[in-house]
């Protein structure tokens, strides 16, 4: 019996009556449950804070769990029922401030949401029990949206930068690497090291950084992967390729290792650009390893230059290019008149075809305008 909340008198019998005070609200009470009255009790327990969130980085290397500072290596594979009802009562406790013992997680059901290659998310289906006196005293169901977010964690980048041996950097010439062209370039490096495994079961070591200047380094352990990789990106683009090794410290047995540095580099101009050959212009529909397409915004004939071009200085890139659509008010012969949707501007373009289309892409080049085909 809590003493520093109980005082003792005497009833009418000579009996000793004991009265209970809550440390909370100071009123008198026959029973405790914590040193407080039940009413607090119940308040105590409807403040248990339920996430509808939780979020964890999980180590692509050695399968190790972390949420916040919280570390759960993986030994075996994982039940991911029963570690995300660990983790859930964890964030649930340090959230509420509350003994585990007025609450428990009663049931879960897991299901998954979304599985890609960056992330896994989980929807779980609780039910947390309050308990009074070992009783139940009412049940919460709650969804709580986990999400597992793949890195590579502090042990294991000590260790890959010990046994890195080569790095992959992916640039372009004088300008950035963005948008659909990087998303493109990535898919090929990551679909390259998922096939590689799957087929040799072999654990690699690879760490992937994207530069705020549109740069791509690829840091890894094992030069065939390596191999692999830039022999698919060449497959697919037309990059130069230059190779430099230095060696590093030698190991205690004296072995030399070297690190080898792989620089690929796309040339300046790129698929959807619109350069000027010749003071005609160009839209430039595909580059690939051998050859470049492109299409005159003059008479719309389709050119096939080899790749040696991209080296020439035949051809500038038009950077004041202005884009919009239009719908085509009226039609003669090989003359259309088009009415821009935003500002309501009319232009009379020329052209060696009429389009079937009511509404049409067009560029404007130093206020020309140019019709943009549909299958560019």
């Amino acid at each position: 019996m809590d003493r520093k909340h109980t005082t003792c008198s005497n009833n009418k019998n000579g009996l000793k009556m004991y009265k209970r005070f809550c440390a909370l609200c100071g009123k008198s009470t026959e029973k405790l449950y914590n040193n407080i009255c039940i009413n607090c009790y119940r308040s105590k327990i409807d403040n248990i804070r339920i996430p509808s969130k939780i979020s964890l980085n999980e180590c692509k290397i050695c399968g190790s769990l972390y949420l916040d500072n919280y570390y759960f290596p993986r030994k075996k594979e994982v039940n991911w029922e029963k570690f995300l009802k660990k983790i859930i009562l964890k964030v649930i406790k340090n959230k509420s401030v509350l003994d585990t013992n007025i609450f428990k997680l009663s049931s879960i059901e897991i299901n998954v949401i979304s599985d890609k290659d960056d992330e896994r998310i989980f929807q779980a289906d609780i039910t947390i029990s309050r308990y009074i006196d070992d009783k139940v005293l009412y049940n919460t169901n709650k969804k709580i949206e986990v999400t597992i977010k793949y890195h590579i964690c502090r042990k294991c980048k000590i260790n890959f930068y010990k046994s890195k041996r080569v790095i992959i950097q992916i640039r372009a010439k004088n300008r950035p690497i963005k948008g659909e062209e990087k998303k493109n370039i990535l898919k090929v490096v990551k679909n390259t090291v998922k096939s590689t495994y799957e087929n040799e079961k072999e654990m690699f070591f690879i760490d992937i950084e994207e530069g705020e200047k549109g740069s791509i380094d690829i840091k890894l352990n094992s030069k065939s992967l390596a191999n692999k990789i830039v022999r698919n990106l060449r497959k697919k683009y037309p990059f130069s390729m230059s190779t430099t090794s230095k060696m590093l410290k030698s190991t205690p047995r004296k072995e030399e290792k070297y690190q080898t540095t792989i620089r690929l580099l796309l040339p300046t101009i790129k698929a959807g650009d619109i350069i000027e050959r010749k003071k005609k212009y160009y839209f430039v529909k595909r580059i690939d390893k051998e050859k470049i397409v492109i299409i005159s915004l003059e008479n719309y004939r389709k050119k096939i230059l080899n790749k040696m071009y991209l080296s020439s200085k035949e051809y500038n890139i038009v950077d004041k290019v202005e884009y919009g659509y239009g719908i085509i008010i009226s039609r003669s012969k090989n003359l259309i008149q088009l009415l821009d949707v935003k500002n309501y501007h009319t232009y009379s373009i020329s052209l060696p075809f009429i389009p079937k289309e009511k509404i049409v892409k067009y560029i404007l080049i130093g206020g020309r305008p140019f019709i943009l085909p549909r299958e560019l």
